[in-house]
């Protein structure tokens, strides 16, 4: 993969920068209303899911071009789009695993924002080992029931749907008997309460599932295959934690390389920690002032500091890599 920028990236980075200069809020939007309506012009424009195949509502983009309109959206101090784990996780896992008339149902309405969505992976006993979670989907013919709870939510406040993994078979072994589904969260058996963070918010949830209904329609894939479709969705969570630094697992993913998921553990335990370092240094260049409310340098660090925890922290993944490279 050649990492240099042809003239057509330049042009692409400079149509980019030009539309961000006329487009970007002046005021930061805060309500839902007004983020979803920034979300739409970043669609209309072409910035959202613009690595997902033109078939289904992408405009199918290099990882170079990808990269590209974060650095631009960065320097413009643009808000995010409003939908992250729907465009970057669910939406990859249901072209890849997903029935048709799941595509049809849930894609575009991802990339609109007509529809957020959050993951429900991790519980309060199954963070990094994630095959010991104990949530249950149990078979009532025509739908499946769901019951359990799970923790760190990204979005659980604020999403319509959710991307969930629970166990179909007790029996089977704790890899083997995980399935995989696509679940209503605004319905009465389904709780959602925030977790507040050291900076302040409330971006994570705890969700209690009791009863919970999902239609066999929204399974993904077989039953059992839970744990092979995680290892998609965590290769794509994985290596959407870097950029500058990771061109290359975002390379391996988009070819389906054999070490896709090893660069996207090297990636993800490198630049976490970069992230947080870099950010502690800036508070001891600033003194004191860099951790008082006037400035925003404190947020970046508190954030830093919280996501070198997430998606498995640094030690976990070189763990990841030291196995894989045994095992080679």
């Amino acid at each position: 993969m050649d990492l240099t920028y042809s003239s057509q990236d330049l042009a692409f980075r400079e149509a980019t920068r030009r539309w961000l200069e006329a487009n970007v809020p002046r005021e930061e939007p805060t309500t839902l209303e007004a983020r979803r309506a920034w979300h739409r012009r970043l669609y209309d424009a072409g910035y959202v899911g613009m690595g997902w195949p033109v078939e289904y509502g992408g405009r199918g983009a290099t990882p170079l071009q990808q990269a590209i309109v974060a650095d631009e959206m960065a320097r413009a101090n643009a808000p995010p789009p409003i939908n992250p784990l729907g465009i970057a996780i669910v939406g990859p896992t249901i072209i890849v695993h997903g029935t048709e008339a799941q595509k049809q149902r849930y894609l575009r309405r991802i990339l609109t924002a007509e529809e957020l969505w959050c993951q429900l992976y991790s519980e309060p006993n199954a963070g990094s080992d994630l095959a010991s979670l104990r949530t249950r989907a149990g078979d009532r013919g025509d739908h499946f029931v769901v019951n359990g709870q799970k923790i760190w939510t990204s979005g659980g406040l604020v999403a319509d749907r959710g991307l969930l993994l629970a166990r179909t078979d007790t029996a089977a072994p704790k890899h083997k008997g995980i399935s995989c589904f696509l679940i209503a969260m605004r319905q009465p058996d389904v709780e959602v309460r925030p977790l507040r963070q050291i900076t302040g918010s409330a971006h994570f949830a705890e969700v209690f599932l009791t009863d919970a209904r999902v239609e066999k329609a929204d399974l993904v894939g077989r039953l059992g295959q839970g744990w092979e479709i995680a290892q998609t969705t965590l290769s794509y969570e994985r290596g959407g934690s870097s950029l500058a630094a990771t061109y290359y697992a975002a390379w391996a993913l988009d070819a389906d390389a054999e070490d896709g998921a090893l660069a996207a553990s090297v990636a993800k335990a490198y630049v976490s920690e970069a992230a947080r370092k870099v950010c502690s240094e800036a508070i001891q260049v600033h003194g004191g002032i860099g951790f008082t409310w006037e400035y925003d340098l404190h947020l970046y660090f508190k954030r830093a500091k919280a996501l070198e925890a997430s998606w498995g922290d640094a030690d976990y993944h070189r763990e990841l890599v030291v196995r894989q490279v045994a095992a080679d």
